[in-house]
């Protein structure tokens, strides 16, 4: 797939973060367990979820379809399974019609692996929904912000991942990525475990849409604080708006752009590591962002 030299305005805040990542060195999703009549009666589509009262469910009551998941979204998982630590992002393709197919770089333990994976989906009109795979049930979700994201959680027996979902593209008129489609400063925050321990840092970059990027972060590595000045790396991202971020010719992050840049999934790839890391831009450009869709 082509892949296109990012500004640093993309490369300031992902590699840095990104780089950060590689400081801290040292598959798809679980295979579906059979399903138990328990777990379909906890996500019947045609019964209440979550435990709203009847008022609660009528207020949030927004008709929500099939439809109401269409095109591509990125999608960020974390948490852990019977197998440890998991960490994945990738891209997600619902058709409308309650089918999808999932792309995703998954970190097991620190074992990087690329996975495909396709899934039935079903959608209530309270807006709940279930992800099945080979008829038993895999995942609960939840459709927010218009359809523009959906937030959900492993239904596989002895898991505890959560996972959500966003846009890449919130206006029709946008088919790809571009050096132009991250531009401007933002904040990230990357949480997640290295062979060390705990590992948590909230920073900010600049990108300048030609492949490179500088930014800053305060990091917190088993409860001890550091600051590191700012930092300069490089990202190439492609047409479907993944990408790698590279530090000392060697890619250490990979991402996804995604509300046509407002935003940015991303995880660690260095081994040992289970690290991921979210940027959002400050201030969005006209039209952009999940509130310049609604």
């Amino acid at each position: 797939m082509k892949t296109q030299t990012f500004g640093a305005l993309l490369g300031s805040a992902i590699l840095v973060s990104l780089a950060a990542l590689a400081c801290e060195r040292g598959d798809s999703p679980a295979a579906p367990a059979p399903s138990s009549t328990a777990a379909a009666s906890r996500i019947n589509p045609s019964a209440p979820h979550f435990g709203l009262s009847a008022d609660a469910e009528h207020d949030e009551q927004t008709g929500c379809t099939l439809a109401s998941l269409t095109g591509s979204y990125g999608v960020q998982r974390m948490g852990f399974t019977t197998q440890g630590r998991l960490t994945a992002v990738g891209i997600t393709t619902f058709d409308g019609l309650g089918n999808s197919l999932a792309t995703e770089t998954i970190s097991r333990n620190g074992v990087v692996s690329v996975a495909q994976s396709s899934s039935a989906y079903t959608v209530a009109p309270d807006c709940t929904g279930t992800l099945t795979v080979n008829g038993a049930i895999v995942a609960h979700l939840l459709i927010v912000h218009q359809g523009t994201a959906v937030l959900g959680m492993s239904l596989t027996p002895g898991d505890n991942v959560s996972s959500h979902y966003d846009k890449v593209f919130d206006r029709p008129d946008d088919a790809e990525c571009t050096n132009a489609s991250l531009t401007g400063t933002y904040g990230f925050q990357r949480m997640g475990q290295n062979p060390q321990g705990p590992v948590t840092a909230l920073g900010i970059g600049t990108f300048d849409g030609q492949g490179s990027d500088v930014a800053s972060q305060t990091t917190s590595r088993g409860g001890v604080f550091s600051d590191q000045q700012p930092f300069v790396s490089f990202y190439t991202v492609n047409p479907d708006c993944t990408g790698t971020a590279i530090l000392n010719g060697s890619a250490f992050a990979y991402f996804v752009i995604v509300h046509g840049g407002s935003e940015v999934l991303g995880m660690a790839l260095n081994p040992g590591l289970n690290v991921a890391v979210h940027y959002e831009r400050l201030v969005d450009r006209p039209g952009h962002g999940p509130e310049g869709a609604r």
